[in-house]
């Protein structure tokens, strides 16, 4: 009686409730609460409208598998978003060695430069040598290089985002982007013994 009571008086576990029943109507209605949302972060996440559509996608799908998981003791937007998080983090985890976004100039500008005329070229190669050197970190600090410097958040966005304090995000990235730089650097010593490395470029 109790739980019924429950589900009758909290508008939000009802519409999951009809929804994960397959109530088409119910879900039409999340559909339109929530698409803008889920597409313009998806969007955010992963930089071009043909990803961001694949992505959202893939998180409208998670949320109706996960509609019977909802207890109602959270507002269902707040869940939804929570749940829209960990997608945009699973996308990136199985994606991130063939996502080509642009690169902020906070890495580059540590990379060796160049005199080639070129300029254009020499800056996409730089930009395609920090995404196979992303692949290869740890997921939290990709994830946060990838949110600050290849999407272009804020540290407040990205905190938001994250659900951590705005100081863990600019400690984690500290921390990231130095790891980035030495792999780079230990990348560039191995195939240009000559060539100066990030931080003597840095000291120029």
């Amino acid at each position: 009686m109790g739980h019924d009571a429950t589900i009758t008086t909290n508008p939000d576990l009802l519409l999951a409730r009809r929804a994960a029943r397959a109530d088409a109507q119910a879900w039409e209605e999340i559909v339109a609460r929530f698409g803008e949302r889920i597409y313009n972060l998806a969007y955010r996440f992963a930089g071009n409208s043909g990803e961001a559509e694949e992505l959202a996608q893939d998180v409208f799908l998670k949320l109706y598998q996960n509609l019977g998981r909802y207890r109602g003791d959270v507002p269902f937007v707040g869940w939804a978003l929570r749940l829209s998080r960990n997608a945009c983090i699973d996308y990136f985890r199985h994606h991130r060695r063939r996502v080509q976004s642009e690169v902020s100039e906070e890495p580059l500008q540590f990379l060796p430069s160049d005199d080639d005329p070129h300029q254009e070229t020499w800056l996409a190669h730089r930009r395609q040598l920090v995404h196979r050197t992303l692949a290869d970190m740890s997921e939290g600090q990709a994830t946060i290089i990838a949110l600050c410097d290849l999407q272009g958040w804020s540290y407040d966005e990205a905190a938001a985002f994250l659900e951590v304090p705005l100081g863990t995000v600019k400690s984690r990235l500290n921390r990231a982007r130095r790891e980035l730089f030495q792999r780079i650097e230990s990348k560039l010593q191995e195939t240009h013994g000559t060539d100066r490395s990030p931080r003597e470029e840095a000291a120029r």
